[in-house]
């Protein structure tokens, strides 16, 4: 379990106050890592067609139920475009939930093609929207449905409405 912030701060000052540099670095260290932005992926479905994917670590959800909300939106059989912004990193996931997203991934290809118009995401620092082009581009490949980068979230919710009204 990871400590809370005063419990880091705590922890950090008593390494301070230890004659013992080395034990004052590996407990900063500790620290850090408690507090490592980890950010996780939810799905909001409530104006479908547009989805939002959210990356907010208080709302987000396990793996498995992550690909039964994904595969829900499939089951409908009507296109969908995905919208999001914000920091898409994630944090680090085990091998077998890796394994299960991409089996997942591989028994739903056809469906993703077909359903699925395009996640349009918005990343307002021009330097980063540059630099996410790479992974769009991997990403599409992967997932069989592009990934689009606009400036700001009216834009990315704007894209995605042009692309369903493409139907």
């Amino acid at each position: 379990m990871r400590a809370s912030w005063p419990d880091c701060e705590i922890l950090w000052l008593s390494a301070a106050m230890t004659q013992l540099p080395f034990i004052h670095t590996v407990m900063g260290l500790i620290c850090i890592e408690w507090h490592r932005p980890e950010v996780s992926m939810y799905i909001d479905s409530s104006s479908f067609p547009l989805v939002r994917m959210g990356y907010e670590r208080d709302k987000a959800v396990p793996v498995d139920r992550l690909l039964e909300d994904f595969s829900a939106l499939l089951a409908r059989g009507q296109a969908f475009v995905f919208f999001s912004d914000g920091d898409m990193s994630q944090e680090e996931r085990s091998p077998e939930e890796r394994k299960q997203v991409v089996l997942w991934m591989k028994a739903r290809r056809p469906e993703l093609k077909s359903l699925v118009r395009a996640l349009v995401h918005a990343e307002p620092d021009a330097h980063k929207r540059a630099e996410a082009e790479a992974f769009a581009q991997m990403f599409g490949k992967a997932w069989g449905y592009p990934m689009l980068l606009v400036a700001s979230p009216e834009e990315a919710q704007q894209r995605a409405r042009e692309l369903l009204g493409s139907d």
